[in-house]
């Protein structure tokens, strides 16, 4: 991740061995939700109007991206990692986690794809500012499992032709705020769905702002 002309300055590291950060369940790799969701909190060490950086995760079960078609920030609104801003919550980055490759009824163009595989929009107030993958699988014999060899969000093993080399897949990413904000960013684990059912283990987080 090039360091853009400099001024950067780490919001958030946290690396697989590390203890997690305060509000997120530890996890088989890395950590997760208990719940329905889990949050931790971030202050920025100033005011930004950028932010950038890379998460990597492994996947869980059938988490369906934005098929639940959830238009509330305040809500579920994705399967997988959402980075907002203050409080009401503002969007600034999300990290979705579609539906496992080998699921029977995954093909292109299902809903709980990622965007890039013909699967549900992200809303209107992520726009462009996501990235989405899908592990290979998450389901054996009937039984959710941790896909514990596909990293997700890291633009490697991409198994949906059309999602290869897609803006979606990239493995990192720098968005641009509307407005400078010294708000405190949360990071919130989340699904529609229980834990036992779809879910995320978060095992890197790199984060830059300035």
């Amino acid at each position: 991740m090039s360091a853009d002309g400099g001024g950067w300055a780490r919001l958030l590291r946290y690396a697989e061995g590390d203890a997690c950060p305060t509000g997120w369940t530890a996890a088989p790799r890395g950590c997760t939700r208990g719940g329905s969701s889990a949050s931790t909190f971030v202050t920025p060490p100033y005011a930004f109007s950028e932010m950038r950086g890379v998460v990597r995760a492994f996947g869980f079960g059938v988490s369906d991206a934005f098929a639940a078609g959830i238009l509330d920030i305040e809500g579920p609104y994705v399967d997988g990692l959402a980075v907002t801003r203050g409080v009401p919550r503002r969007h600034v980055f999300s990290f979705a986690h579609g539906i496992t490759d080998a699921y029977a009824t995954s093909g292109t163009g299902a809903a709980p794809n990622c965007p890039c595989d013909g699967g549900a929009a992200a809303p209107p107030f992520v726009g462009l500012d996501y990235r989405c993958e899908a592990p290979a699988d998450g389901e054996v014999s009937g039984v959710r499992v941790w896909d514990n060899v596909d990293l997700l969000f890291d633009g490697a093993d991409i198994g949906d032709p059309l999602c290869v080399a897609a803006a979606e897949t990239a493995p990192d990413f720098t968005v641009v705020l509307p407005e400078v904000s010294a708000d405190v960013v949360e990071l919130r684990i989340v699904a529609n769905g229980g834990a036992t059912n779809e879910n995320i283990d978060v095992v890197a987080v790199d984060l830059w702002v300035r």
